[in-house]
Protein backbone atom coordinates (compact mmCIF):
# COMPACT_ATOMS: atom_id res chain seq x y z
CA UNK A 1 0.00 0.00 0.00
CA UNK A 2 1.25 3.48 -0.89
CA UNK A 3 2.20 5.38 2.26
CA UNK A 4 4.24 8.58 2.13
CA UNK A 5 5.03 8.52 5.85
CA UNK A 6 6.46 5.00 5.57
CA UNK A 7 8.66 6.16 2.71
CA UNK A 8 9.97 9.14 4.68
CA UNK A 9 10.65 6.99 7.76
CA UNK A 10 12.31 4.01 6.06
CA UNK A 11 13.61 5.51 2.83
CA UNK A 12 11.58 3.02 0.80
CA UNK A 13 8.11 1.59 0.25
CA UNK A 14 6.87 -1.50 -1.57
CA UNK A 15 3.54 -1.15 -3.36
CA UNK A 16 1.64 -1.94 -6.54
CA UNK A 17 1.96 0.90 -9.03
CA UNK A 18 1.71 -0.79 -12.44
CA UNK A 19 -1.10 -2.94 -13.83
CA UNK A 20 -0.44 -6.63 -14.63
CA UNK A 21 -1.42 -5.95 -18.25
CA UNK A 22 1.39 -3.41 -18.70
CA UNK A 23 3.91 -5.67 -16.94
CA UNK A 24 2.89 -8.69 -19.00
CA UNK A 25 3.20 -6.67 -22.20
CA UNK A 26 6.86 -5.97 -21.46
CA UNK A 27 7.50 -9.57 -20.42
CA UNK A 28 6.06 -10.78 -23.72
CA UNK A 29 8.19 -8.26 -25.63
CA UNK A 30 11.27 -9.57 -23.83
CA UNK A 31 10.23 -13.16 -24.55
CA UNK A 32 9.83 -12.40 -28.26
CA UNK A 33 13.25 -10.74 -28.41
CA UNK A 34 14.92 -13.68 -26.69
CA UNK A 35 13.24 -16.18 -29.01
CA UNK A 36 14.23 -14.20 -32.09
CA UNK A 37 17.84 -13.94 -30.91
CA UNK A 38 17.93 -17.66 -30.12
CA UNK A 39 16.68 -18.62 -33.57
CA UNK A 40 19.19 -16.27 -35.19
CA UNK A 41 22.25 -17.39 -33.26
CA UNK A 42 21.58 -20.90 -31.93
CA UNK A 43 19.15 -22.48 -34.37
CA UNK A 44 15.73 -24.07 -34.31
CA UNK A 45 13.43 -23.31 -31.40
CA UNK A 46 10.06 -24.95 -30.88
CA UNK A 47 7.10 -22.57 -30.79
CA UNK A 48 5.17 -22.19 -27.54
CA UNK A 49 1.54 -21.40 -27.14
CA UNK A 50 1.93 -19.44 -23.92
CA UNK A 51 4.49 -17.40 -22.04
CA UNK A 52 6.78 -19.54 -19.89
CA UNK A 53 9.26 -18.10 -17.38
CA UNK A 54 11.12 -21.41 -17.28
CA UNK A 55 11.56 -21.27 -21.04
CA UNK A 56 12.74 -17.65 -20.85
CA UNK A 57 15.35 -18.66 -18.27
CA UNK A 58 16.62 -21.52 -20.43
CA UNK A 59 16.81 -19.43 -23.60
CA UNK A 60 18.52 -16.54 -21.81
CA UNK A 61 21.16 -18.73 -20.14
CA UNK A 62 22.00 -20.49 -23.42
CA UNK A 63 22.35 -17.16 -25.22
CA UNK A 64 24.47 -15.72 -22.41
CA UNK A 65 26.75 -18.78 -22.39
CA UNK A 66 27.15 -18.67 -26.16
CA UNK A 67 28.00 -14.96 -26.39
CA UNK A 68 27.17 -12.13 -23.98
CA UNK A 69 26.78 -9.74 -26.92
CA UNK A 70 23.42 -11.40 -27.71
CA UNK A 71 22.10 -10.26 -24.33
CA UNK A 72 23.75 -6.84 -24.67
CA UNK A 73 21.75 -6.14 -27.82
CA UNK A 74 18.50 -6.99 -26.07
CA UNK A 75 19.52 -4.88 -23.06
CA UNK A 76 20.23 -1.89 -25.30
CA UNK A 77 17.12 -2.16 -27.46
CA UNK A 78 14.29 -3.22 -25.18
CA UNK A 79 14.46 0.27 -23.67
CA UNK A 80 13.39 1.62 -27.07
CA UNK A 81 10.14 -0.36 -27.22
CA UNK A 82 6.71 1.10 -26.62
CA UNK A 83 6.14 -1.62 -24.02
CA UNK A 84 9.05 -0.29 -21.96
CA UNK A 85 7.92 3.34 -22.26
CA UNK A 86 4.37 2.45 -21.27
CA UNK A 87 5.66 0.68 -18.18
CA UNK A 88 7.95 3.40 -16.83
CA UNK A 89 5.39 6.09 -17.73
CA UNK A 90 2.38 4.28 -16.27
CA UNK A 91 -0.08 6.92 -15.02
CA UNK A 92 -0.50 5.64 -11.44
CA UNK A 93 3.23 4.94 -11.21
CA UNK A 94 4.10 8.52 -12.21
CA UNK A 95 1.51 9.85 -9.77
CA UNK A 96 3.20 7.93 -6.94
CA UNK A 97 6.60 9.26 -8.02
CA UNK A 98 5.34 12.85 -7.89
CA UNK A 99 3.85 12.34 -4.43
CA UNK A 100 7.10 10.84 -3.14
CA UNK A 101 8.99 13.81 -4.60
CA UNK A 102 6.46 16.28 -3.14
CA UNK A 103 5.78 17.75 -6.58
CA UNK A 104 2.73 19.94 -6.06
CA UNK A 105 2.25 21.27 -9.60
CA UNK A 106 1.66 19.64 -12.98
CA UNK A 107 5.34 19.62 -13.95
CA UNK A 108 6.69 16.55 -15.65
CA UNK A 109 9.37 14.44 -14.02
CA UNK A 110 12.65 13.67 -15.75
CA UNK A 111 13.64 10.02 -16.21
CA UNK A 112 17.11 8.55 -16.58
CA UNK A 113 19.12 5.41 -15.80
CA UNK A 114 16.42 3.33 -17.47
CA UNK A 115 17.38 -0.31 -17.76
CA UNK A 116 16.23 -3.89 -17.55
CA UNK A 117 18.62 -5.72 -15.26
CA UNK A 118 19.04 -9.30 -16.40
CA UNK A 119 21.26 -11.10 -13.90
CA UNK A 120 22.18 -14.71 -14.74
CA UNK A 121 22.84 -17.34 -12.06
CA UNK A 122 26.01 -17.08 -9.97
CA UNK A 123 27.44 -14.04 -11.74
CA UNK A 124 28.96 -10.89 -10.22
CA UNK A 125 30.26 -9.50 -13.52
CA UNK A 126 27.63 -6.75 -13.74
CA UNK A 127 26.84 -6.26 -10.05
CA UNK A 128 27.47 -3.05 -8.11
CA UNK A 129 28.76 -2.70 -4.57
CA UNK A 130 27.30 -0.51 -1.83
CA UNK A 131 26.57 2.99 -3.16
CA UNK A 132 24.23 5.99 -3.09
CA UNK A 133 23.08 7.18 -6.48
CA UNK A 134 22.76 10.72 -5.14
CA UNK A 135 26.58 10.79 -5.21
CA UNK A 136 26.98 9.94 -8.88
CA UNK A 137 23.80 10.83 -10.78
CA UNK A 138 22.61 14.31 -11.81
CA UNK A 139 24.21 16.91 -9.54
CA UNK A 140 21.83 18.78 -7.20
CA UNK A 141 18.82 16.85 -8.46
CA UNK A 142 16.12 15.42 -6.21
CA UNK A 143 15.01 12.02 -7.39
CA UNK A 144 13.65 8.67 -6.35
CA UNK A 145 14.39 5.25 -7.73
CA UNK A 146 12.06 2.46 -8.79
CA UNK A 147 12.98 -1.23 -8.80
CA UNK A 148 10.29 -3.17 -10.69
CA UNK A 149 10.58 -6.99 -10.82
CA UNK A 150 9.36 -8.85 -13.90
CA UNK A 151 9.44 -12.10 -11.91
CA UNK A 152 8.92 -12.97 -8.25
CA UNK A 153 12.20 -12.14 -6.50
CA UNK A 154 13.25 -13.70 -3.21
CA UNK A 155 16.61 -13.56 -1.40
CA UNK A 156 17.95 -16.56 -3.33
CA UNK A 157 17.27 -14.86 -6.65
CA UNK A 158 18.76 -11.67 -5.23
CA UNK A 159 16.73 -8.94 -3.59
CA UNK A 160 17.55 -5.26 -3.21
CA UNK A 161 19.98 -4.94 -0.30
CA UNK A 162 19.94 -1.71 1.71
CA UNK A 163 21.58 -0.16 4.75
CA UNK A 164 18.81 0.76 7.18
CA UNK A 165 18.37 4.49 7.85
CA UNK A 166 21.14 5.43 5.44
CA UNK A 167 18.80 7.94 3.79
CA UNK A 168 18.98 10.10 6.93
CA UNK A 169 22.35 9.05 8.42
CA UNK A 170 25.64 9.07 6.51
CA UNK A 171 27.31 5.72 6.00
CA UNK A 172 30.57 5.47 4.11
CA UNK A 173 32.22 2.67 2.20
CA UNK A 174 35.94 2.28 1.63
CA UNK A 175 35.40 4.03 -1.74
CA UNK A 176 32.96 6.84 -0.81
CA UNK A 177 35.47 9.69 -0.60
CA UNK A 178 37.33 8.48 -3.69
CA UNK A 179 34.09 8.33 -5.71
CA UNK A 180 33.03 11.84 -4.67
CA UNK A 181 36.43 13.26 -5.66
CA UNK A 182 36.39 11.43 -8.99
CA UNK A 183 32.90 12.77 -9.76
CA UNK A 184 34.04 16.33 -8.97
CA UNK A 185 36.90 15.88 -11.44
CA UNK A 186 34.48 14.85 -14.19
CA UNK A 187 35.45 11.17 -14.16
CA UNK A 188 31.96 9.82 -13.51
CA UNK A 189 31.90 7.68 -16.67
CA UNK A 190 35.60 7.06 -17.20
CA UNK A 191 36.76 5.92 -13.76
CA UNK A 192 36.24 2.14 -13.40
CA UNK A 193 35.56 2.37 -9.65
CA UNK A 194 32.87 5.01 -10.16
CA UNK A 195 31.40 3.22 -13.16
CA UNK A 196 31.01 -0.10 -11.33
CA UNK A 197 31.91 -0.44 -7.67
CA UNK A 198 33.11 -3.94 -6.75
CA UNK A 199 30.33 -5.99 -5.22
CA UNK A 200 32.48 -6.80 -2.17
CA UNK A 201 32.90 -3.10 -1.33
CA UNK A 202 32.84 -2.78 2.47
CA UNK A 203 30.92 -0.37 4.72
CA UNK A 204 33.41 1.33 7.05
CA UNK A 205 30.93 3.32 9.20
CA UNK A 206 30.15 1.45 12.45
CA UNK A 207 26.59 0.34 13.12
CA UNK A 208 25.53 -0.39 9.54
CA UNK A 209 22.55 -2.76 9.52
CA UNK A 210 21.82 -4.60 6.29
CA UNK A 211 18.31 -5.45 5.13
CA UNK A 212 17.24 -7.35 2.01
CA UNK A 213 14.07 -6.14 0.29
CA UNK A 214 12.19 -8.61 -1.89
CA UNK A 215 9.25 -8.06 -4.19
CA UNK A 216 6.94 -10.11 -6.37
CA UNK A 217 5.78 -9.56 -9.91
CA UNK A 218 3.30 -6.68 -9.74
CA UNK A 219 5.09 -4.83 -6.93
CA UNK A 220 7.48 -1.88 -7.09
CA UNK A 221 10.16 -0.90 -4.61
CA UNK A 222 10.43 2.90 -4.52
CA UNK A 223 13.48 4.13 -2.62
CA UNK A 224 15.33 7.34 -1.83
CA UNK A 225 18.30 8.41 -3.92
CA UNK A 226 20.18 8.80 -0.62
CA UNK A 227 19.59 5.21 0.49
CA UNK A 228 22.79 3.15 0.38
CA UNK A 229 22.07 -0.06 -1.51
CA UNK A 230 23.28 -2.77 -3.84
CA UNK A 231 21.70 -5.61 -5.79
CA UNK A 232 21.84 -8.98 -4.09
CA UNK A 233 23.51 -11.81 -5.99
CA UNK A 234 21.59 -14.47 -7.88
CA UNK A 235 22.37 -17.75 -6.10
CA UNK A 236 20.04 -19.93 -8.17
CA UNK A 237 21.25 -22.49 -10.70
CA UNK A 238 18.78 -21.95 -13.52
CA UNK A 239 16.91 -18.67 -13.02
CA UNK A 240 17.51 -15.13 -14.26
CA UNK A 241 16.61 -12.07 -12.21
CA UNK A 242 14.69 -9.62 -14.39
CA UNK A 243 13.98 -6.18 -12.91
CA UNK A 244 13.36 -2.74 -14.39
CA UNK A 245 15.27 0.14 -12.81
CA UNK A 246 14.44 3.81 -13.35
CA UNK A 247 15.20 7.16 -11.74
CA UNK A 248 12.53 9.87 -11.50
CA UNK A 249 13.72 13.48 -11.00
CA UNK A 250 11.90 16.64 -9.99
CA UNK A 251 11.85 19.03 -12.92
CA UNK A 252 10.91 22.06 -10.83
CA UNK A 253 14.31 22.24 -9.14
CA UNK A 254 15.89 24.80 -11.45
CA UNK A 255 19.43 24.59 -10.07
CA UNK A 256 19.67 21.01 -11.33
CA UNK A 257 22.11 20.14 -14.13
CA UNK A 258 19.16 19.13 -16.31
CA UNK A 259 18.98 22.71 -17.69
Amino acid sequence: MFNLNTFKKNGYIICKSITPEVLNNLRLTLFDMLQTSYKKHLGVLSSFEKFSIDEVNRIFIELENEDHSHITKIFDNIRNTDAFYKLVNNELHIDYCKKLLSVKNKSSVFLNSLSLRMDPPNSIKFSYGWHRDADVNVDKSEFIQAWIPLVDIDETLGGLEIIKNSHVNEFKTEHTDYVKNAVKKGKKKSDPIVYRLPHDTKIITPGAEELTLTANFGETIFFSNKLMHRSGLNYTNNKVRFAITAFYHRSDILESDWF
